[in-house]
Parts: C-alpha cells; sequence; structure tokens
C-alpha cells in the first residue's frame, strides 16, 4: 500500500451539543496515558508481569477568542467545572475516511486577554473522562 496524506482542513467539533469548529483553530486528541510498568519475581523467564497504567486522554483546543452570547470563550467560562459531553468528527466531507472521537470533557475556563496588539487566542487543554471512543460511520 502507497503513502496516503491529507492537510488538516475539515472537522465539525462539538461541545455540549454545539459546534464551534468555525472558531476552531487548533484540535488534538492527546493520548497522555503513561506505559505500563514492569514487575520482576523470582520465577525466571516467567517471573515478569506489566500492569497497565489508567488512561489519560485530553483535548487540546485553540480558538480565536469570542466572548459573544454561544461564542467558545463565553461558553468554557460559563461551564466552568462542569462536565459535558464531546464529539470531534475528522474529514466528515471524506466518507472513506471519516472518524470520530467522542465521551465527556470536563471543562476548565481557559486564560484570558493578552499582549496588546495582538489576535486573541483563547487556548485551553480539556480533560477527556476516561477513553474516547473511537468510530468510524
Amino acid at each position: 500500500m502507497g503513502a496516503h496524506n491529507r492537510k488538516l482542513k475539515e472537522l465539525v467539533l462539538d461541545i455540549g451539543g454545539t459546534e464551534f469548529q468555525i472558531q476552531c483553530r487548533k484540535a488534538e486528541v492527546q493520548n497522555n496515558t503513561d506505559d505500563g510498568e514492569t514487575f520482576f519475581t523470582y520465577g525466571g523467564d516467567d517471573g515478569t508481569f506489566v500492569e497497565a497504567a489508567d488512561d489519560s486522554y485530553a483535548l487540546d483546543l485553540e480558538f480565536y477568542a469570542d466572548y459573544r452570547s454561544n461564542g467558545i470563550s463565553d461558553y468554557l467560562w460559563l461551564q466552568d467545572g462542569n462536565t459535558v459531553t464531546f464529539q470531534v468528527t475528522h474529514n466528515p466531507d471524506v466518507p472513506a475516511e471519516t472518524v470520530s472521537w467522542s465521551g465527556s470533557l470536563l471543562i476548565k475556563a481557559p486564560n484570558a486577554l493578552g499582549d496588546v496588539r495582538t489576535t486573541e487566542i483563547t487556548a485551553t487543554t480539556l480533560q477527556i473522562v476516561g477513553k474516547p471512543d473511537y468510530t468510524r460511520p
């Protein structure tokens, strides 16, 4: 099979039932799960076992800030501390390549403001509760 590539251009980002992809400039599902820990016993070659680490996933996001009603910055501040559903759909217009990650996120209000005369960006990393579901429609 030959190499295949595609630039990131299209996604659908639903957080808590509202789509925010128009304001989004970065969306990354991160697998932060540690490697399992290997333990050894006095049993020769069969005297080892690996204890799996707990799942740790996050959704790293950057948006052009929007504090209007229903804007992403406003939404994140109003939902701070709440757990909401999410779904990220990658390549929604390419049926053979469409995949989704979904689950629940713990909302954390992002930092606000920044340097004078710069484009205001809302950047935040939201913790995914457990392991996200990965599906092909």
